[in-house]
């Protein structure tokens, strides 16, 4: 659960270095190449990894919780498949041929 929660908030500063990175090697490179870039694209593609980030972060987030409700559910169902060792409906069993009521209030 810790690798994966660290995991999960390392993401985001990463995704936004490499945004930065990409950001800038896209501006700094020639003008007349295809995948030159001005400071919309840039800001574009820095928001896009930034929110890309955000939801990469909130799935590793859950994932530990949606792993643990899983295994709950799976052995939820198998208790709930084992027939019952006492049944509370059935009229069969002991029953008491007296019955006594003495009661005293102290």
């Amino acid at each position: 659960n810790s690798i994966m929660y660290g995991f999960s908030q390392s993401i985001l500063p990463v995704f936004i270095g490499l945004g930065y990175i990409f950001g800038a090697f896209l501006y700094t490179s020639d003008k007349d190449k295809v995948y030159y870039a001005d400071y919309a694209d840039i800001f574009t593609v820095i928001l896009t990894v930034w929110f890309t980030g955000e939801v990469v972060k909130r799935f590793f987030d859950v994932l530990p919780d949606t792993q643990t409700a899983a295994l709950s559910a799976k052995q939820f169902l198998v208790l709930m498949s084992q027939p019952a060792t006492v049944e509370n409906l059935s009229e069969n069993g002991i029953i008491p041929f007296e019955v006594k009521g003495d009661l005293q209030m102290q």
